[in-house]
Order: structure tokens, then sequence, then C-alpha cells
């Protein structure tokens, strides 16, 4: 809660510092930055979708064949229920269908983070998906399989 009430000069958007999903967006975020003025843009895209994609990452990762994967993964991951939610359930599905699809997990791993955060490093991926909640992930791996 104190860690918000220092970034909140720093973020787009006023937080309440008591909503768990803020806390943990936050300190997920905070894994990553060396000043608090370096928190809004590694943060960003825990509090809207219209986050801006490393257009580097998106040359590398995004590539025909990354489309047809985002889709399938959204596909695997909407038929996880709101309550299996989780870091184990998300990462059981994402490293099975890479073993259906006989593709090492990072052909996955890669642009699935980017098509979530517009990043191409952060938390684990994992625990990014799971932080960022079933609907979000699902809406932003859709948006950016149609897209690539």
């Amino acid at each position: 809660a104190q860690f918000i009430e220092l970034a909140q000069p720093y973020l787009k958007q006023p937080l309440d510092a008591n909503d768990e999903y803020s806390q943990r967006a936050l300190a997920l975020a905070r894994e990553r930055i060396h000043h608090l003025a370096d928190i809004g843009p590694a943060a960003e895209y825990f509090f809207h979708d219209d986050y801006e994609m490393d257009a580097k990452g998106a040359a590398k990762h995004f590539t025909p064949t990354s489309r047809d994967l985002l889709a399938q993964l959204h596909e695997k991951l909407s038929t996880l229920p709101e309550a299996g939610w989780n870091h184990d359930n998300i990462e059981s599905a994402l490293r099975g269908l890479a073993e259906e699809r006989d593709i090492k997990p990072a052909a996955l791993i890669h642009p699935a983070r980017l098509a979530v955060s517009g990043r191409t490093v952060g938390p684990s991926v994992f625990e990014l998906l799971e932080a960022l909640g079933r609907e979000r992930v699902l809406r932003r791996l859709q948006r950016e399989s149609e897209r690539v």
C-alpha cells in the first residue's frame, strides 16, 4: 500500500492503495524497475489495454506462425475456469500446447508476453498471466492473434 502511494504521481490513473489487484500488479512491476519514475511505463499494461507495443519485440516475436499459436493458446486458456486461473494451471496449459505442437515453450511464451503486456521482458509469464486475470488475458490474446 505504501508503494502505491509513492508510485501514484508516476501513474496515469489513480489507484486504491487497498486494492489487491493494484498491489499485486505494482509488486510485479516493481521487480523490474530501478527508479520510482520508471513505474509508469513498467506498469501501464496492468491498468489499461492501450499500452505501447515494443516494436522490436513485435518484429521478432509476431511471425506468421505466432498468430496461429496465440489463437491456440487463447483456446487452451479459455478452458480454464476463473477459479482455476492460477500459475500452475496456466503453465500446464501453455507447456501442454507447446508439447502438442512439438515446439519449445519459448515459442509461445515470448509472443504471449508481448501480446498481453507489449513488453519482451517482465515478471514470469505465468505470474503475469495469473495477475492480469482470465478475462483481460483472453481479450488481449484474441486481439493480438487477429492483428498479427
